[in-house]
């Protein structure tokens, strides 16, 4: 390497070091001073700069002994996975119910994935600045900038997701067993905060067939493939055991399935009115109180859920709840098709309110654009991007039959950035695996 190259590089290094530092301080001033004052000026608009889906709830009755619940006088409960609410419940635990602590953690958790974003890039997907690119776009996303506001799931979760490819990506590189291991272990660490995952291990096992069979063999595919459904069954196994100790039933992942599904038809059921998505929502709500009742079930408390005083009747209510919406589907199979529509629609753009959707979409609709745009030139180019398409695609899919809003997509983006930075491909790309070579 002579002199002029360590110079460049040395310019690159800077260069990208005053980048960085200027993105830090101007999402700090973002998440301290403009979205409290969004929160304030627009409370209608957005759920941020707040503790939203009753996670805060869990963990301080956690930290304070009650256990695994909502309410106190409601029953141990099994409405929200574990992983984050453990996450909070450290958090509180060390710095007490503060907001600020659980803002700087998302922070640390995007800027995390940012660098994560720019090594796939670079290492898998042959980008050279574009994965420079592909970072700046997500710490930037006003998606990514709302989500850090609040203490939710989305900037951990988001995390995992981007983590899980880089090593899904490093596996099929490597072909080693202990590669696809690792990716296993992180894709169950994502399944154990939101169950949007959980499938991935049994879809995967295709696209190793895919890639893997002919030079590889049967045998490899079927090691790989146990390598990333073990972890998964090894970390959900010990919630699935006290879940079923409580209620004599097997519950894998959670108790809303039913309630969320339900709500997801009351919306679309709406579909041509002028009402609001959060006041649709409302009334499906207290339908849902109704239906409750006349099943005789001990409703103690609700709020976006339904809150029991026993544990069974949670389940019982859920898969009430699941049954309905099922059969609605079996007798119409066109609503199902009508309603996987909708709902792909309102992954990328539903708001709380009609202005909020239409900020969504005027804020959303020119990154997919970019990201169409990207995903043909990756094709034209033949990189290597089936991966991650496939893996997007049935994250996405995920979602569809039950409800959908903006905030949903939120967590797909350190994957989708990486496509819409292929738009500023140049006219011939290196057909080098690594794009700095």
């Amino acid at each position: 390497m002579n002199k002029f190259q360590v110079e460049i590089g040395d310019g690159e290094r800077r260069a990208s070091g005053i980048i960085l530092a200027g993105v830090v301080v101007f999402k700090v001033l973002l998440i301290l001073l403009v979205v409290p004052w969004l929160s304030e000026t627009y409370q209608s608009l957005y759920q941020i700069d707040s503790f939203p889906d009753n996670y805060d709830k869990i963990a301080m009755n956690l930290i304070e002994g009650n256990g695994y619940r909502n309410y106190p006088e409601a029953s141990e409960t099994m409405l929200r996975l574990p992983g984050f609410v453990f996450v909070l419940a450290g958090i509180f635990f060390l710095f007490g119910k503060s907001l600020f602590a659980v803002q700087c953690f998302n922070l640390v958790c995007s800027f995390i994935a940012a660098l994560i974003i720019r090594a796939t890039g670079r290492r898998f997907l042959r980008l050279t600045w574009q994965a420079d690119l592909a970072a700046m776009l997500y710490l930037l996303y006003p998606g990514t900038v709302l989500s850090e506001s609040r203490a939710g799931v989305e900037c951990i979760f988001a995390l995992l997701v981007i983590g899980f490819i880089y090593l899904f990506y490093r596996a099929l590189e490597s072909n080693r067993i202990v590669d696809y291991a690792y990716a296993g272990i992180v894709l169950a660490l994502s399944a154990f905060i939101k169950s949007t995952t959980l499938v991935m291990p049994v879809f995967l096992p295709v696209l190793l067939l895919f890639y893997k069979f002919r030079s590889l063999g049967l045998l490899h595919v079927i090691k790989s493939s146990v390598c990333m459904v073990l972890p998964m069954l090894i970390i959900m196994s010990p919630w699935a055991m006290r879940n079923y100790s409580l209620t004599g039933e097997l519950v894998v992942t959670q108790t809303n399935l039913g309630t969320t599904a339900y709500q997801g038809l009351a919306v679309n059921d709406e579909v041509f009115t002028n009402r609001d998505h959060a006041s649709v929502i409302g009334d499906a709500t207290l339908r849902l109180n109704a239906i409750a009742t006349e099943l005789d079930l001990d409703l103690v408390r609700y709020d976006f859920f339904q809150h029991f005083g026993s544990a069974k009747d949670e389940v019982v209510f859920d898969r009430y709840l699941a049954s309905i919406v099922k059969q609605r589907y079996l007798d119409s199979p066109v609503l199902l098709i009508e309603n996987v529509g909708l709902n792909f629609l309102r992954y990328w753009f539903q708001g709380r309110t009609w202005n909020s959707t239409l900020l969504n979409t005027l804020l959303v609709a020119p990154c997919l654009v970019l990201v169409g745009v990207g995903i043909y030139r990756g094709v034209k180019f033949k990189l290597p991007i089936v991966p991650a398409m496939y893996f997007s695609a049935i994250f996405i899919a995920g979602h569809l039959p039950i409800l959908a809003t903006a905030r949903y997509h939120v967590t797909i983006i350190p994957v989708l950035v990486l496509f819409a930075a292929m738009a500023f491909l140049p006219k011939q790309v290196s057909r080098t695996v690594n794009g700095n070579d």
